[in-house]
């Protein structure tokens, strides 16, 4: 009795620890990318990298984005509008998830994908010695990627809030990633997922 109940006590713990760590997110991949993000009267080009979770389909992606050149803006001052040539430089993060384009096509290598990001943005003028204060935004984006063992490349749409400056908030990033680090498991990749 006692050694039934002492490996019955060892099958529940062994359960229970599985239970839990079955939960916690499996590392896929880890990229650095580099591209611009474009709108009709405005670029800017993002350095970032890219976390993926194979279990949950999901991925952090963080970054910094800049414009080389400065740019004219408006801005609206004591009821009065101003031209001013802005310099741009933003960091961000943001949290995304993966849709299967088709159920024979592996999510990782190809997909749809949804997400969210926090933006910090600092903005400095030519010239002048005052300058707007820090702005944090959430920008919303969607997108297509297609990743191979080693590089990847994809497009997204996202919506950049640029308060009342003239500039364009809808921004089509194109961009390239560099995989150092890549990881496939089957029992990881056909389980668990909320892509099916």
């Amino acid at each position: 009795t006692m050694y039934q109940n002492g490996a019955y006590s060892t099958a529940t713990s062994i359960r229970k620890q599985y239970k839990v760590n079955y939960c916690f997110p499996v590392s896929g991949s880890f990229a650095i990318g580099y591209g611009p993000e474009l709108a009709y009267n405005d670029a800017l080009f993002s350095t970032f990298f890219v976390w993926n979770d194979n279990r949950y389909r999901t991925s952090i992606r963080g970054g910094w984005g800049t414009r080389y050149f400065r740019n004219s803006a408006e801005y609206e001052f004591f009821n009065s509008k101003y031209q001013f040539w802005e310099k741009r430089n933003y960091l961000y993060l943001g949290l995304e998830k993966k849709f299967r384009i088709k159920k024979t096509i592996d999510i990782n290598r190809k997909c749809f994908f949804a997400g969210a990001q926090v933006m910090y943005t600092i903005i400095r003028f030519r010239g002048v010695v005052f300058h707007p204060d820090a702005q944090l935004s959430v920008s919303p984006y969607i997108g297509y990627g297609k990743t191979g063992k080693y590089i990847g490349y994809g497009v997204r749409y996202f919506f950049y809030d640029t308060d009342k400056t003239g500039l364009s908030p809808h921004r089509i990033s194109l961009y390239f990633t560099v995989n150092l680090y890549h990881r496939s498991n089957e029992k990881f990749l056909t389980k668990c997922s909320m892509c099916y």
